[in-house]
C-alpha cells in the first residue's frame, strides 16, 4: 500500500513540476520558508517507503525545492568545492562494485549529501543571502522556545508518535543525562537539536541588535543547555566566535562585535561543558570511553570500499568488529570522517577532510555569508558525531547556498535575485504596455 502511495505521489509531482517551477520564480522566499519550516518543525522520522528505502518528508520537501528552482541552475559556474564533492561521490560510488560497500550507504550519501548541496547551489541563485537570513532568524526563536518548554515541562510531544511507515514503530525513547530528560524537538536526537541551535546562533547575532540581540542570544544559549549535549554547546561557542570574526562592522562596532562573540563563546564552553560533565557523571565517562575504542577499528579500514570488519548484525544495521566493545563490535560511529572511512575507505574520508578544511577556511574569511558561518559552527559536531537526522541537510544546503552567493559576490554587486526575477515576471515591457492600453480602450 505504501509503495502505491509513493508512486502516486511521484506521478502528481511530475504533473505539477511546471507549476512548481513557476512558483519558484514568483515566490522564491515563500518556498524557502516552507522548506525550513518542514526542516525545523516536522518530525524527522515521518516519511514513506519507496523502492525499498525509507524517504523522510524532509527529503521529499528537498526534492520539491530542487524542482521549483531548477530554472535557476542556468548560468551557475563550477566551483572548486563542486569538484571536491564530485570526486568524493565518484569514490563513494566506486566502493560499491569494487570494494563491497553496502549499496544503501551509497544511496544515503547521494540523497543526504549530494542532493542537499545541489539544492543549495540552485536556490542561492534565486534567493539572496540577506533574504535567507531574514527567513531563518525567526526559526531560531521558535526552536529555542520549543527546547526550553520541552525541558521545563517534560513535554515531548512526539514521544508516543505512532510511525506507520518508518525505521521503527514508534518514536525513539527520550534520552536522559543524569536526572534530566534531554530536549530534542523535532530532530529525533538531543545532539541533532544542539547542533541545529549552534547553527542558528550566528543568524540571531547577525539579524538582531541591542537588547533584542542580548535577550534572544540568552534564549538560544539556554535552549542549547537543555539538550545537555557537549558538541552542541561547542558548536554554539564556535558559531559565536566565527560571527565575531566575520567582521561585518567597521571601527569600534567591530571591536564590540568581536568582544561580544568572544564572551558568549567563553561562557558557553567554560560553564556549559563543566555543568554537563558534572550532571552526566559515569554516563559522560562511558561515552568518552566508547569513542576511544574507535582507534581499534582503523586496522580494518581499506583504501577503497567497506571495512573488513563490517557486517550486518540485524536488517538495515551495520556493525564493525572490535574486541574493545562488550558485544564484540561497535554499533554507532560518532565521527563522520571515520564513518566514511569504514563505509567507503580511506580515500573517501581524506576527500571529506579536504572539503571540511575548505569550508572552515571560507567561513573564517571576512564577510562570509551567515549560512556559511553556521555551517562552520557545525564542524565540531560533524567531527565528533555522525551526521544524523536533519543535520546533513542543514549543513550541505547551507554550504551550497554560500558557494553560489560567494560566486555572485565576486561577479558583481550583491543583489536580490528573487526581486529581480519577480520584476521580470510581473512588470510588462513596452510592447505589453501598449497591448494593455489597446485592450483597455477596446
Amino acid at each position: 500500500m505504501a509503495e502505491y502511495l509513493a508512486i502516486a505521489m511521484a506521478g502528481v509531482v511530475a504533473i505539477l513540476s511546471p507549476l512548481l517551477a513557476n512558483l519558484g520564480r514568483r515566490r522564491a522566499n515563500m518556498l524557502v520558508a516552507v522548506f525550513l519550516g518542514v526542516l525545523f518543525v516536522v518530525p524527522t522520522w515521518l516519511g514513506i517507503p519507496f523502492a525499498g528505502f525509507f524517504v523522510p518528508l524532509h527529503v521529499i520537501a528537498l526534492g520539491l525545492l530542487l524542482i521549483a528552482f531548477s530554472w535557476a541552475a542556468m548560468g551557475i559556474r563550477i566551483d572548486s568545492l563542486d569538484l571536491v564533492l564530485l570526486l568524493l561521490f565518484v569514490f563513494v560510488a566506486a566502493s560499491w562494485p569494487f570494494g563491497g560497500a553496502n549499496p544503501s550507504h551509497v544511496v544515503d550519501f547521494f540523497v543526504f549529501w549530494v542532493v542537499p548541496y545541489s539544492v543549495g547551489r540552485v536556490v542561492g541563485a534565486a534567493v539572496s543571502a540577506a533574504s535567507f537570513e531574514r527567513i531563518v532568524a525567526p526559526f531560531a526563536v521558535v526552536v529555542s522556545v520549543w527546547a526550553i518548554v520541552e525541558f521545563a515541562f517534560h513535554l515531548h510531544i512526539f514521544e508516543n508518535l505512532v510511525l506507520p511507515f518508518g525505521p521503527s514503530d514508534r518514536w525513539a525513547s527520550i534520552q536522559t543525562r543524569g536526572p534530566f530528560e534531554r530536549s530534542e524537538g523535532a530532530f529525533g536526537h538531543s545532539i541533532a537539536l544542539g547542533a541545529a541551535l549552534g547553527y542558528l546562533l550566528p543568524f540571531v547575532l547577525s539579524k538582531y541588535s541591542g537588547l533584542r540581540r542580548l535577550v534572544l542570544t540568552a534564549l538560544l544559549v539556554a535552549a542549547s543547555f537543555t539538550t545537555l549535549s557537549r558538541s552542541g554547546l561547542i558548536s554554539a561557542g564556535v558559531g559565536a566566535l566565527m560571527w565575531s570574526w566575520s567582521g561585518r562592522r567597521a571601527g569600534g562596532a567591530r571591536v564590540v562585535q568581536t568582544l561580544f562573540g568572544a564572551v558568549i563563546a567563553g561562557l558557553v564552553v567554560t560553564f556549559g561543558l563543566g555543568s554537563i560533565d558534572d550532571l552526566g557523571g559515569d554516563e559522560v565517562t562511558g561515552s568518552s570511553a566508547y569513542r576511544q575504542g574507535f582507534w581499534s577499528l582503523l586496522g580494518d579500514v581499506r583504501l577503497l570500499g567497506a571495512s573488513r570488519g563490517a557486517f550486518m548484525y540485524e536488517p538495515g544495521r551495520t556493525g564493525y568488529l572490535s574486541s574493545e566493545y562488550p558485544e564484540g563490535f561497535a554499533r554507532s560511529i560518532d565521527s563522520t570522517a571515520l564513518l566514511l572511512a569504514l563505509r567507503f575507505g580511506w580515500i573517501a574520508a581524506g576527500i571529506f577532510v579536504l572539503a571540511l578544511v575548505i569550508v572552515a577556511l571560507r567561513a573564517l574569511k571576512g564577510g562570509a555569508p551567515i549560512a556559511l558561518i553556521g555551517a562552520g559552527a557545525l564542524i565540531p559536531v560533524v567531527s565528533t558525531t555522525a551526521m544524523i537526522t536533519q543535520i546533513p541537510l542543514i549543513w550541505w544546503v547551507s554550504i551550497g547556498l554560500s558557494v553560489t552567493w560567494l560566486q555572485l559576490r565576486r561577479a558583481g554587486p550583491v543583489h536580490d535575485a528573487e526581486k529581480e526575477v519577480r520584476a521580470s515576471v510581473w512588470q510588462p515591457g513596452p510592447r505589453r504596455r501598449r497591448l494593455v492600453r489597446s485592450l483597455d480602450g477596446a
